[in-house]
């Protein structure tokens, strides 16, 4: 295990630590488009690695879903099963 030589609690703080050089990170490429556009980050692409981003929904308990927010619930376990 590498030795934490630095940790951070916060995306912004975060992403503004790998800009500065710090290090890496996994964050959603939707949170730094805007830093991958001005060339301030990269994709690092790693071979043999899975990872998994977990995915929550929450609804309000008597509220029935729409037609459109069920079949997206039934895309998403379709594709991780």
């Amino acid at each position: 295990m590498p030795i934490i030589g630095l940790q951070i609690n916060g995306l912004n703080e975060t992403i503004r630590t790998v800009i500065a050089g710090y290090g890496v990170t996994f964050v959603s490429s939707l949170e730094v488009n805007e830093h991958l556009a001005q060339e301030q980050v990269a994709i690092v692409h790693v071979e043999e690695v899975n990872l998994k981003n977990p995915i929550s929904l929450c609804t309000r308990e008597k509220d029935e879903l729409s037609k459109i927010a069920s079949n997206f619930i039934d895309s998403i376990k379709n594709d991780t099963n």
